[in-house]
């Protein structure tokens, strides 16, 4: 997660770093709240409309791996 931070800071207006960071807190650590703050945390960085709705749609789809996890 650090390196992905690092990299967000380094290159604002790219969408990757945010949603490699999204993807790892609900897929690894399971934990949507961060994945929203990290989301919102986004959004207001990125400037451009289409990397914004980019942002959102991945955030979407990842999510949906954290309902299709065995047992839930």
């Amino acid at each position: 997660m650090a390196g992905f931070e690092k990299i967000a800071a380094e290159y604002p207006g790219e969408t990757q770093p945010y949603v490699e960071m999204i993807d790892i807190a609900i897929v690894n650590l399971h934990d949507l709240p961060r994945a929203k703050a990290i989301l919102q945390r986004g959004f207001s960085v990125l400037k451009k409309d289409e990397d914004r709705e980019a942002l959102v749609r991945m955030f979407c789809a990842i999510q949906t791996r954290l309902n299709s996890r065995p047992g839930n």
